[in-house]
């Protein structure tokens, strides 16, 4: 009889069996969004052809008007994908209240771009596919390995990127940095307001700060000044999105794409060792006759032609003798 009952319940699931079952799939359950809402997938489609088509907008001064042409082509994108103003606007709403999803699709979106620069052999960095200004290597090179673009809420924690960089062997001293990115805003109301922060950490332990506001949407800069005196330790930043002192909930976005810090080496000067004449190339200060006390005059780094007149020996100032009359 036991035996019996053993074999059934080899047969039949365990009541405890059935429970952890129900659990695990409860847990793996996502929160779904909205039918009314455009779905995730939809919404990175979206973004991703916003993106491309804000770069086509990017025209050079005098082809046309960019702002007009940005408002053109982001309601082409939204006709393309059957989606109204209205719709887009409170997605954006939703999307803006649940920033987890926001942020993958954002990450998705980037991740996008980015390919579609290398399909089409171009060196990008970050969403805009705006090509990179500055090599790897050089004098003048683009230094930055972090992630090219991001996306900023208003809200902790997604209100702020953080960034460092530890110097090597291609530091040097009396170089000098500029952080370069470009942003969007996308606000319904209230002021547009960030900060670009970056301090330069010393040998000798000292710390050089330098910052800037970022009020209005396009390319941001922030330079950082030479120290010719000490090497740099390190170099470390961020780039903050404040709330301001509008409470309501309304959208507030600032997308940060071609990200890029660019150091600078001095320029030492190359006519150093040029100008140091070599013995086969004397200089024209040694060209005078011998003797006759006379040298080149300089205005600034150019030579002075010299003047006519006569030595005390009676030599005409100049290379020549004087003429001999008939």
């Amino acid at each position: 009889m036991r035996k019996m009952k053993s074999e059934e319940l080899l047969r039949k699931p365990s009541y405890i069996v059935i429970v952890a079952a129900i659990c695990m799939v409860c847990i793996g359950c996502k929160p779904t969004v909205p039918r009314d809402v455009i779905q995730p997938d939809d919404m990175e489609d979206i973004l991703y052809d916003y993106y491309l088509s804000r770069e086509m907008a990017q025209k050079p001064s005098g082809e046309g008007n960019s702002p007009y042409l940005r408002t053109l082509y982001y309601k082409a994108v939204l006709k393309k994908h059957g989606v109204t103003e209205a719709e887009f606007d409170s997605a954006l709403v939703y999307y803006y209240g649940h920033a987890d999803e926001f942020s993958r699709i954002f990450s998705r979106v980037s991740d996008r771009m980015q390919q579609y620069g290398k399909s089409l052999g171009i060196n990008t960095n970050g969403m805009g596919g705006t090509l990179t200004q500055y090599s790897t290597t050089g004098d003048t090179a683009n230094i930055w390995r972090g992630a090219t673009s991001t996306m900023l809420l208003p809200v902790a924690p997604y209100n702020r990127f953080d960034f460092e960089m530890k110097a090597d062997t291609s530091f040097r001293k009396g170089d000098s940095f500029m952080l370069t990115f470009m942003t969007n805003y996308l606000y319904q109301q209230g002021t547009k307001d960030a900060t670009a922060y970056i301090d330069v950490k010393y040998s000798n332990d000292s710390i050089a700060s330098f910052s800037t506001s970022i009020n209005v949407s396009g390319q941001s800069q922030l330079r950082v000044m030479e120290c010719s005196k000490h090497d740099i330790k390190n170099i470390r930043g961020f780039i903050y999105l404040n709330k301001g002192s509008d409470e309501s909930e309304t959208v507030k976005l600032m997308f940060i794409d071609n990200i890029q810090f660019v150091r600078f080496h001095k320029n030492e000067s190359k006519n150093t060792q040029d100008s140091s004449p070599s013995p086969a190339a004397p200089r024209r200060d040694d060209l005078r006759p011998v003797g006759s006390g006379i040298h080149p005059q300089r205005t600034g780094d150019t030579l002075a032609p010299i003047r006519p007149g006569r030595t005390p020996n009676g030599m005409v100032r100049g290379n020549r003798p004087p003429l001999q009359r008939r």
